[in-house]
């Protein structure tokens, strides 16, 4: 699986685990999904990343890439706008282009402990409010597996 392609895009919820930046260069990741995007020419929302039936790529070694809205409103402003201007995909984003329903099924890649994917705006949204003691509210998916984790860990 040197390649790591994407073969098709799956539900944010479905079965396959993520990928892990431990076995794989995250760069490698991020020019796939990139390329793929543009290819294609997909437009969608960090909300249908995680809310859309075909919102999140599925690679070759049967994993999936997930990431909280901000996060892959990034990964859209790049690959469309050629900005870093998250906002304009973080929760919505004018006509919508999805991938197609493709049925696509591969053998899972080994389970991990791999979590979704963050960029520094989340993770200081979730420590800030572990840190102050205020309960987070948010239906970011990938923000509310992390939640728990960072309350453990940096909890007052």
């Amino acid at each position: 699986m040197a390649d790591w392609n994407i073969l098709g895009w799956v539900s944010y919820d479905s079965d396959y685990p993520n990928v892990n930046f431990e076995d794989v260069d995250q760069n490698t990741i991020t020019q796939k999904v990139l390329e793929n995007i543009s290819q294609n020419g997909y437009r969608f929302s960090g909300n249908d990343h995680q809310n859309h039936p075909n919102g999140a790529p599925l690679f070759e070694g049967g994993y999936v890439l997930r990431c909280s809205m901000r996060t892959w409103g990034l990964f859209m402003a790049v690959a469309n706008d050629g900005n870093n201007d998250y906002m304009n995909y973080y929760m919505d984003c004018d006509d919508p282009v999805y991938p197609e329903d493709k049925d696509v099924k591969i053998q899972k890649g080994k389970e991990n402990d791999a979590l979704p994917v963050l960029i520094g705006p989340d993770q200081q949204l979730v420590l800030q409010s572990v840190q102050l003691g205020f309960e987070l509210m948010t239906t970011d998916k990938a923000i509310l597996t992390l939640y728990p984790l960072f309350k453990m860990k940096f909890g007052v």
